[in-house]
């Protein structure tokens, strides 16, 4: 569970403090977090927890790769039409194992 931490001033505005990967780190830094809010005026430290899934950045640079190959393909078919059927069929294949293992992984 992430913690989203946010000064607020007078109900009116608040800003984004700090993000936490964890309730504990963010139970932890609390006492520093409300004191800094009050040494800016702030009147009040308020959080907002949320459930963060992570994507392995590997996963990201592989799905970033197999979309670049992809344009490749539709930049060369726009000016030769000349892309294969088995081309387009191969690279379709890898974008869509990509995605399906960064699906699993959430």
């Amino acid at each position: 569970m992430a913690v989203q931490v946010y000064f607020e001033y007078k109900k009116s505005y608040a800003e984004i403090a700090a993000t936490f990967d964890s309730e504990e780190t963010y139970l932890a830094c609390l006492p520093a977090l409300e004191l800094l809010a009050e040494n800016h005026n702030f009147t009040r430290c308020t959080e907002v927890l949320f459930d963060i899934q992570l994507i392995d950045l590997y996963d990201v640079e592989q799905m970033l790769s197999v979309v670049e190959d992809m344009a490749e393909l539709v930049e060369t078919n726009l000016v030769t039409k000349e892309v294969s059927d088995d081309a387009w069929k191969i690279s379709l294949a890898q974008v869509l194992k990509v995605i399906q293992k960064i699906k699993g992984a959430l």
